[in-house]
């Protein structure tokens, strides 16, 4: 038989939500393309399989796809009681909330920006696992094209939801992927 198979494997401890899609010459995909799928931890996923159109040609495919922690359908625990990011004992105003202009649209809606000194220690404000670890970057700012180059933390929640800390200071991380947190912590 003249076929690819294509698969997606997590290998991570959350849900993994994959975009893919291909360039096709004399082929096609069993599945519609681009293909939009939540991989679950731990596992493989079938994406899809590419056939040639005509047997007697050349075929080929390339691919491309992007993916981001989390499932769309995940439900937040309403009932939870965040703790502020920070040390009791310590307050520090808010630079940005909720539905912020500046940056808090679509998936970031519900990020809140608290205005802290570099250096500044964060802590967990729900325990969970540590996902995603970024420290390296030396890089910042507030233009859109320097988004990706911040350094971050992503956890896990018991909901499989995932809380992004970010805006850290390069080698500022004293967590690592895989360690269990506590709120508070």
């Amino acid at each position: 038989a003249y076929y690819t198979e294509l698969y997606a494997i997590n290998l991570t401890e959350a849900d993994v939500t994959v975009t893919f899609g291909a360039e096709l010459t004399n082929a096609q995909s069993v599945m519609r393309l681009p293909l939009t799928v939540t991989l679950k931890p731990h596992a493989t996923t079938r994406l899809t399989r590419i056939v040639p159109i005509t047997i007697e040609k050349e075929w080929k495919y390339s691919y491309v796809y992007m993916g981001v922690f989390g499932d769309p359908e995940t439900i937040h625990d309403d009932d939870y009681i965040y703790h502020l990011p920070y040390p009791a004992g310590k307050s520090y105003p808010v630079g940005q909330s909720f539905g912020g202009p500046f940056s808090h649209q679509k998936a970031a809606h519900y990020a809140v920006d608290f205005d802290m000194p570099l250096g500044s220690e964060v802590c967990a404000a729900r325990e969970g696992i540590v996902l995603d670890v970024k420290e390296s970057s030396n890089v910042g700012g507030t233009e859109r094209k320097l988004r990706n180059e911040g350094n971050h933390v992503y956890i896990r929640h018991a909901d499989r939801t995932i809380a992004t800390y970010a805006h850290f200071q390069q080698g500022g991380v004293a967590v690592a992927v895989g360690d269990s947190v506590a709120r508070g912590q």
